[in-house]
């Protein structure tokens, strides 16, 4: 695996829906609500991070998002459409934050 430029990429050897160029781009957000920062990522089920730090919510987001990628891979499990950076911020209020992880797609 490989860490560049705040991109973490793995490679995945079957073909995954909302692959473009061969590379999946997953969307990690972080809204303010109130005094607390909310990490979450479109498209996957899961609890919202929250916490009163946005530096502690990124880093736990980062985590939980790339232990649920590598649980997917392993599972075999398609990823979902995920979207872009400004269907994200037109469907959710308080977006502070939105950082990818590009995940390679082999073929």
């Amino acid at each position: 695996m490989a860490f560049l430029k705040n991109t973490w990429e793995t490679t995945i050897k079957e073909t995954k829906s909302g692959a473009v160029d061969g590379k999946i781009s997953i969307p990690m957000v972080i809204t303010k609500e109130g005094k607390e920062y909310h990490g979450f990522v479109p498209g996957i089920v899961m609890q919202d991070i929250v916490n009163k730090e946005i530096d502690a919510c990124k880093a736990e987001l980062d985590s939980f998002t790339k232990k649920r990628v590598k649980d997917m891979i392993v599972k075999k499990v398609s990823f979902p459409n995920f979207p872009t950076n400004q269907q994200i911020k037109e469907n959710f209020e308080g977006v502070v934050l939105i950082k990818r992880i590009l995940v390679r797609v082999d073929y």
